[in-house]
């Protein structure tokens, strides 16, 4: 909870100060509108954003590294990866126009909220075989609260060697090429 509050907090001294929208997401979360839709980027969309809270279209990027080399970070991301997932758990209340109380994780909030199809949030966590189970083994060394665990909150934090790997490759959802727009634009 101690996150969310502090998110909260400073979304809130952020309005005080003037601010008008708000786009928060996790280090491995990117929030992109549609390129074909808006050309222009996220400002174009913000402009034209009626909503005052905007849960996103969630995707998940997938390595598939027996088709798809190790990522280089020396290049762009997208046109490097081919493949992701519809993420339905991950469709996150992260634009905002006006405070909100988000629940843990950032998943829901308690005030009402719209999707957009055309703000898509592209999932990070597996979009490199190698950088994952790197991360994986550092993670699962850190001082995570029991109490947290126990709620089953973060779980996939403290999972690290052969449990890693399975959570790594685990795909429930049907997995699909990644649309060109998305690809070739210079988004990241």
């Amino acid at each position: 909870m101690w996150l969310v509050e502090t998110v909260q907090n400073m979304a809130r001294n952020l309005f005080e100060r003037g601010y008008k929208y708000i786009l928060f997401c996790e280090i491995d979360e990117m929030v992109v509108p549609d390129p074909m839709k808006y050309p222009l980027g996220l400002m174009d969309y913000i402009k034209k954003a009626k909503e005052k809270v905007i849960r996103v279209n969630p995707y998940r990027i997938v390595h598939n590294n027996t088709l798809e080399p190790k990522l280089n970070l020396n290049k762009p991301i997208m046109p490097q990866r081919r493949y992701w997932v519809k993420d339905n758990g991950y469709d996150k209340p992260l634009l905002i126009r006006k405070k909100i109380h988000w629940k843990v994780g950032f998943h829901a909030c308690q005030e009402d909220s719209i999707q957009d199809q055309d703000l898509v949030m592209i999932h990070l966590q597996r979009m490199d075989h190698d950088f994952y189970m790197e991360r994986a083994a550092w993670k699962s060394k850190q001082n995570f609260k029991m109490e947290d665990l126990q709620r089953s909150w973060g779980t996939q934090h403290v999972l690290h060697g052969e449990k890693a790997e399975e959570w790594f490759f685990s795909v429930s959802e049907i997995v699909s090429e990644i649309p060109v727009r998305f690809r070739s634009a210079s988004l990241f």
